[in-house]
Parts: structure tokens; sequence; C-alpha cells
């Protein structure tokens, strides 16, 4: 008889842990509390003809399991690289710089830097290149060495005040929408990476066609949400599940955690203190995105604008979705997304939808004047957002990783326990797979 796992959330951890252990033999079971998959992997298609990407927008060229898994499920071909200029708005002007992997003198000419800091930006290619391997996206235990400071001490320390509020404090927003006072100078260090060696590409028809067709080849049970991963005697035993038909238990041979960090020590109250007291300290940002359809396009070429906090808005950055795939909306039309900055995103909340939206437009208009008008508008709030590095937290992780094996057959995946990224998750969904293989084969 198969060893039966249950998986908790049906994200793009969960299925990859759940598909992987499908291929590897097992048998298992996914459950989800929503009547979708994907997680903060979402697309609105409920206006006919648009798509609209409202969490995850893109993968880097180097999401090696990403990558793999679109072939192994024959969605390789909606791939779409994009090389669409950014901007960053300063002193009331957007400032163009092409994508470093496609033109690395456009730097040179961009005009969001002074002279002098950009001199100082070079102080950073021998640290990124002592340090390359070290920063690889699917090696976290490698890490700890550059986890000493936060971005804005290490910032402050080797490049400049211009640097941290122009450069580093838009990457830090744009990578997990913290602030670089908060999150380990490690995120700003692989980010500047893979923004300057790598390339973008987006899915053909919205980016929730890979946890889509990932879930087409799990058994995933919608609208049952896990009240309970039961324990006893040091070991996974099964879940309590709830939904229409009433709380049941069911016995499986292993669990896979896929939930959020913060969520997880709601399910598991009688694990171990040192599980419980890490999962306890996973902190998350809170995000808001307004979306726009447009009548026209929102920048002709360009994909997105960073908006530096030094401008006093809300929008932390404005992209124009068409300039990453046409398929986003009808020919000739556009989609313009507002990306709040956490902080702006924990105050509003709780506001009506109306209201973010208007707040988003006032300074859309301030940023581009004479912006096309919306034909309709969409707000989208992630609570929790995306997973917060703070310094220090690379150690912990990686000690929680060794700690895991105190509760037998219960095995943890998330971004928190990789990186703030599709390809963080994913990987360590694939990695619960593979301890819980060894788990129940006894190797």
């Amino acid at each position: 008889m198969k060893k039966r796992v249950a998986v908790v959330g049906a994200g793009i951890a969960g299925l990859g842990a759940a598909y992987s252990l499908g291929v590897r033999g097992f048998e298992a079971e996914v459950f989800e509390r929503e009547e979708r998959p994907g997680g903060r992997m979402l697309t609105d298609r409920s206006v006919e003809g648009f798509a609209v990407d409202a969490g995850a927008q893109f993968f880097y060229d180097v999401y090696e399991n990403t990558f793999r898994l679109c072939r192994e499920l024959g969605i390789a071909g909606r791939l779409e690289k994009f090389e669409s200029p950014y901007g960053v708005f300063r002193d009331g002007k957007i400032h163009r710089l092409d994508p470093p992997a496609k033109n690395p003198l456009s730097l040179f000419a961009f005009g969001g830097l002074s002279p002098r800091a950009k001199a100082k930006l070079f102080r950073l290619i021998p640290v990124l290149a002592v340090n390359y391997r070290r920063l690889s996206l699917n090696h976290p235990e490698r890490w700890e060495r550059l986890d000493r400071a936060d971005c804005a001490a290490y910032s402050l320390r080797h490049l400049s005040r211009e640097l941290l509020e122009y450069l580093v404090q838009p990457l830090i927003s744009g990578l997990c929408l913290g602030e670089p006072e908060r999150v380990s100078a490690v995120v700003m260090l692989s980010g500047l990476k893979f923004q300057m060696l790598s390339r973008l590409y987006a899915l053909r028809g919205g980016i929730d066609v890979l946890p889509r067709t990932l879930a087409e080849r799990c058994r995933v049970h919608y609208g049952t949400p896990v009240t309970r991963i039961v324990l006893g005697g040091g070991a996974a035993r099964g879940v309590a599940v709830g939904g229409d038909g009433g709380a049941r238990t069911l016995e499986y041979d292993a669990v896979v955690c896929a939930v959020p960090g913060d969520a997880a020590p709601g399910l598991i109250p009688d694990a171990p203190p040192q599980i419980l007291s890490f999962l306890k300290s996973v902190e998350y940002s809170t995000g808001i995105i307004a979306a726009f359809g447009l009548g026209e396009k929102l920048f002709k070429e360009t994909y997105a604008v960073a908006v530096p906090r030094a401008s006093g808005m809300s929008v932390t950055a404005l992209s124009e979705n068409t300039n990453k795939s046409p398929s986003s909306a009808p020919a000739g039309k556009g989609v313009a997304l507002a990306f709040l900055s956490g902080r702006a995103s924990g105050e509003m909340l709780d506001s009506h939808d109306d209201a973010v939206a208007a707040a988003a437009l006032r300074e859309i208009a301030a940023i581009i004047p004479g912006a096309p008008e919306p034909v309709f508008s969409r707000v989208y709030r992630w609570k929790p957002g995306l997973v917060l590095f703070n310094p220090g937290y690379v150690s912990e992780m990686n000690r929680f990783r060794r700690e895991e094996r105190n509760v037998r057959g219960l095995f943890f995946a998330g971004d928190y326990m990789m990186t703030a990224s599709v390809e963080g998750s994913l990987t360590s969904g694939l990695q619960a797979a593979e301890r819980a293989e060894k788990f129940l084969t006894g190797t």
C-alpha cells in the first residue's frame, strides 16, 4: 500500500511538494481553504480580455526549478522573455534605465543617480563577484556570513545616502515591500545580483497558469480548511479538517505544512517550543495592489517605474503589464498596476476599494500628467504579503531547518524557508518532498 501524505495549503510550495511526492510514488492529498490554487500567484480574469497578475509578477531566468517544472508540465512554450526598460521617479521626472543584462552601458546615461553615486555603486562589483556562489537563490545555508547588518546600515557604511534612498530602498520595497532599516543586507546583495545579471520572464495568459496546471496533476480538496495538524508521540499523525461537511480527523503517514509561516503555529499548538518560537518570529509585509484597465498603455515601452520613499508618496512602484506580456489586455489597451508601499498598505488595509483606487490614481496623475483614465479598477490586498528577512533571520531559518526533524513526519514549506520568491517557495516544497521521502522510506 502506498504511503499517504497530507499537504496543507495549495500555494506553489504545497503544490510543488504534492506533485513531487506523486512522482516519487506516494499518495499526496492537498487541503486548501480557498476555492482556487496558487495562493499569492493569482491572475484575475474577471474582465473579459484582461488577465491581471494580482500577486506574483514574473520569473527570473535563474529560477531553475520553476523553469524545469514548466518544461515537465508542458507549459514552457508560454514563457515570454521581456526586456522592457525600467524607470525611477526622481525630482518630478521619470529617468529611464535599460535592463543591465540587455544594455550594460545604460547606467552611464541614467539620470536617476548622480555621477558620484554611480561611481560608488561600482564598489559592489567585487563584493558580488566574491560572493557570487554564496548568493545562490536555492542555498540559503550559504548566506549567514552576509546576514550581519540591515540594508540601510550597510549602504551608509559602504555606499552613500543617495544610493540608499534611490537604489536600495526602491529595490527592497520591490522585493518584499519592506524598509531597508529592517531587512537584511543579504536581500539587497542577492537582489542586485539578479537585477544586474538576470532576464525576466512572464507566462502568457497569466502567472497562475503554473499553479493551475500543477494542481491538475495533484489531488486537491478546495474549500477544505485544516484546523489542526495532529501530533502524537513526537510525530505527525494526520490532520483535522473542517468544511461544509463538518470537522473530521484524517490519518496520514506524514504531513507537509505549506501555509505562511505566521499561520503555522495555529495549526500545531502542541509542537516543541523551539519550533513554535521560530514560526512565531516569522514576519510578513502587508501589500496592496491597485490595478487599472486602460484604453491605452500607461507607458509606451517601460515595464516598471520605482517611486522612492523620498517622493513622499504611498505608491512605491508602477507597472504596465502589457509591456511584460501582451496577453494581459486586448490589443491597444493597457493594464496599470500601482503597488503601495508596505507602510501605506498597512495604513489602508481596511479602507474601501474606491478610496484606495482614488488615492493611487492621484499619485499616478502626479507622476504621469495626462495618464489615461481607467475603464475599470480592482484592488487586491495581501496579508500576509512577502516574508521579511530581518537581520539575523537567515541564521534562525537555517537552525529551524535542522530542528524540523524534532517532530517525525512533519515537514515545512513556504517562502519563509527559502526566499520571498516563486522559486524560493517552489523549491521549499520540493525539498520538503525529498525529506518526506527519506522519512517514509527510512533512508
